[in-house]
């Protein structure tokens, strides 16, 4: 899959243009109770076991330690299955939302790196690549992202984060690793982060660090808040980033209008955009169902659990 300076990737033998659907979520796919190492940091959220999925998984389907892995396999199934062609996941979110992805032996031991684990994950993006789906890798969160943070009374660093949001031996090491790893998959994207807030600088650098890494020149994609948009994507237009693609979170009402923006914008800066609509809100509806889906009556306020309320009063 190769990033043509158009807006859309294309597959490097049938040079047809690729269009991608799929889920988004759970972010924190890997924490799961089978990858070695994987732990559960925050008392109520416990690992995944994926186990609605065991029937999924099929005979010649691959395992590690004696039948593990089964349970994120067949969910791998049911997406390509179901017409699916890509899914996303963080790779570190230490101190976030999840707190129980990291490549590294331990949460915060940043320059050792687990190897069974990343063996393991190697398993799964090799399955998913082989049921034609694109893997989508979302490098950090905003909670680990850099040292600044919301919580302005903070004073001490964000232990998670690689560098403090520079690039660092740390975060150069974690990039190195990603992309010798993992940047033989056909299909995928490097997202510098999700909900990012690292400085333009600072994500100019990551960026132009994977360029020069990675031998496939895959695509580099940065994801923001839906009211930083302007702030974040604006200065790294044209060539003034390495940036060759965008992933956008907005309502998803708005889907079409912010994505448009994007691709235009980025048409008329030189070098044009592939604009991925990823995240849709509000987070407690997403993508509603289509039309016609048992329980749906055709309004998506009526989904929420306001609109509900709203129905029984």
């Amino acid at each position: 899959m190769s990033y043509v300076g158009k807006h859309h990737l294309q597959f490097a033998g049938s040079k047809q243009y690729f269009l991608k659907a799929g889920p988004d979520s759970p972010e924190n796919l890997l924490g799961y109770e089978d990858i070695d190492g994987t732990l559960a940091n925050k008392k109520n959220l416990k690992l995944k076991n994926w186990q609605p999925h065991l029937k999924d998984w099929r005979q010649g389907d691959p395992t590690w330690r004696n039948g593990k892995g089964k349970g994120i396999i067949g969910a791998l199934n049911y997406l390509a299955a179901k017409g699916c062609n890509t899914f996303s996941y963080l790779t570190y979110n230490a101190g976030g939302d999840g707190d129980d992805v990291w490549p590294f032996t331990e949460q915060n031991y940043k320059f050792q790196y687990d190897c069974s684990k990343l063996d393991q994950w190697g398993i799964i993006f090799d399955h998913a690549t082989n049921h034609g789906i694109y893997c989508h890798f979302k490098l950090q969160e905003q909670e680990n992202d850099d040292d600044r943070t919301v919580d302005k009374n903070r004073k001490e660093p964000v232990q998670a984060s690689l560098d403090g949001g520079k690039l660092g031996p740390e975060r150069k090491l974690y990039l190195r690793e990603m992309i010798s790893r993992f940047g033989h998959l056909l299909a995928l994207n490097w997202n510098l982060g999700e909900e990012n807030s690292q400085s333009t600088d600072e994500q100019r650098a990551m960026a132009d660090y994977i360029a020069k890494l990675d031998p496939y020149q895959h695509l580099r994609v940065l994801h923001t808040f839906p009211y930083e948009m302007e702030k974040v994507y604006a200065p790294l237009l044209g060539d003034r980033s390495s940036l060759t693609g965008l992933s956008l979170q907005t309502q998803f009402d708005f889907s079409h209008h912010h994505a448009l923006e994007w691709i235009l914008r980025s048409k008329a800066a030189g070098k044009p955009w592939v604009v991925a609509h990823d995240e849709q809100g509000p987070a407690g509806l997403g993508a509603p169902p289509d039309t016609g889906y048992e329980g749906f009556t055709g309004t998506a306020y009526d989904q929420e659990p306001q609109g509900q309320r709203r129905k029984v009063m």
